[in-house]
């Protein structure tokens, strides 16, 4: 049976030559595979470098002789498949051939250009592409000098071992958090991997690299205890008196969102055009999916006529959030709050102030929990928020034990007295 042998040209050598060796068919195919090491890395009952901290190359090495032996096997059979036998010469050339678009995606240049040109693309679009030029940019980086490899897309496939193992396991354990610990969060290594998933079919999209399984990037998430305003807890923000016009801003931008279900990146662009007599209507930024909001309560009514229908912009979503957490301190929205996170790979207890788990997304998740408790229908509600489906839209919904008890006896009191 025809097979691929590795071996090295000289064990005296200060350094030697890898060498193929394929026989088959009565034939014998001897060629250099262009890399060369120290005779004491390599392993001849293996075939392989010896995994040696001293010798950080030997994963890439071994799988690029990995893919070296796949390539000879497919192209050997795909031409026994249509009936041609290809000489050692021939065979020779065909290999190389293929091997010229292995070694454009070996190419680490190639890959970093590449990344550039993409993160230009996303900023064509989105004005906050921080996710891909620092955060996902840097643990990359930082992963790629663990590896002890320069990056390129064949890395990124799916082997025992390979850069993706040292990815994910330099986020869960190494990788320094906004508190300064090492560690993050799973939702945080979830978010690395998604924006890698994108990246990457980018790249398939527009033919720049054949296109392989990304089965093995798992965008893992977990389910945390997001919070929602209450009514009165709105109320509470709205009355609090603030004398510094950015926190004004602030305040008026988190209750518009609270009014509109509106993401961060649509309400803080408002413009006189995108609202009506009587509504909203703007292209979500997310999804570029239109969605129409009524103008149908007071607090809305208030914060646009003070803007003249031209609310404030806002473009630092961090500092958005650090605001409207100290807005809310200040408006005594202080209750303690526990949730399980997962840090390191440990769950952990954790217990913090309601005010400080405020962000931007809570006016979305305020809006829609909202008017549910109050009655509104789902589908609805989803035709506002923007959710494709219901269960999507229930994600946002957070009532604790006693609501849910709550809206049963009502549900149970509405079946009898029909």
């Amino acid at each position: 049976m025809p097979q691929v042998r590795f071996n090295i040209n000289s064990l005296e050598a200060d350094k030697s030559a890898i060498m193929l060796y394929f026989n088959y068919d009565n034939s014998r195919l001897k060629m250099s595979t262009g890399m060369s090491i120290e005779p004491r890395f390599w392993n001849p009952k293996t075939q392989r470098v010896r995994e040696k901290m001293e010798f950080p190359q030997h994963a890439l090495i071994n799988m690029e002789l990995d893919d070296l032996r796949l390539l000879v096997d497919k192209q050997y059979n795909n031409h026994l498949d249509m009936g041609i036998r290809l000489k050692p010469e021939a065979l020779r050339k065909v290999i190389q051939e293929a091997r010229k678009e292995n070694r454009y995606m070996l190419d680490e240049d190639v890959f970093w250009n590449h990344y550039d040109s993409f993160v230009a693309f996303k900023r064509s679009s989105f004005p906050d592409v921080r996710d891909y030029d620092k955060s996902l940019r840097k643990h990359l980086k930082k992963a790629e000098e663990l590896f002890g490899a320069p990056l390129n897309f064949l890395l990124f496939k799916n082997r025992p071992n390979g850069f993706i193992d040292t990815f994910d396991h330099y986020l869960t354990y190494q990788a320094v958090n906004h508190q300064g610990k090492r560690g993050l969060t799973v939702n945080t290594i979830g978010k690395q991997f998604k924006n890698l998933k994108v990246f990457l079919n980018w790249c398939f999209d527009r033919e720049i690299v054949p296109p392989f399984s990304l089965k093995h990037m798992v965008t893992r998430s977990e389910e945390v205890d997001a919070i929602y305003l209450t009514e009165q807890e709105i109320d509470a923000v709205c009355r609090l008196e603030l004398v510094v016009e950015k926190e004004i801003q602030v305040r008026d931008l988190f209750v518009l969102g609270c009014e509109t279900a509106l993401r961060f990146s649509d309400f803080s662009r408002l413009e006189p055009h995108h609202i009506k007599k009587d509504r909203i209507e703007i292209h979500q930024q997310k999804t570029t999916d239109k969605v129409i909001v009524p103008i149908c309560t007071q607090r809305l009514a208030e914060v646009l006529k003070k803007y003249n229908n031209r609310p404030p912009h806002f473009e630092n979503v961090t500092e958005f959030n650090a605001i409207i957490r100290d807005i809310c301190q200040r408006a005594g929205i202080d209750e303690e709050i526990v949730h399980l996170k997962t840090h390191a790979n440990r769950r952990h207890e954790v217990v913090c102030k309601k005010y400080e788990l405020v962000t931007s997304h809570t006016c979305r998740r305020s809006f829609c929990t909202n008017h549910y408790l109050n009655g509104m229908p789902v589908t609805l509600i989803m035709a506002i928020s923007g959710h494709k489906t219901e269960r999507a839209f229930m994600r946002y919904i957070k009532i604790d034990k006693d609501q849910k008890i709550d809206l049963f006896r009502e549900n149970m009191k509405g079946r009898k007295s029909q």
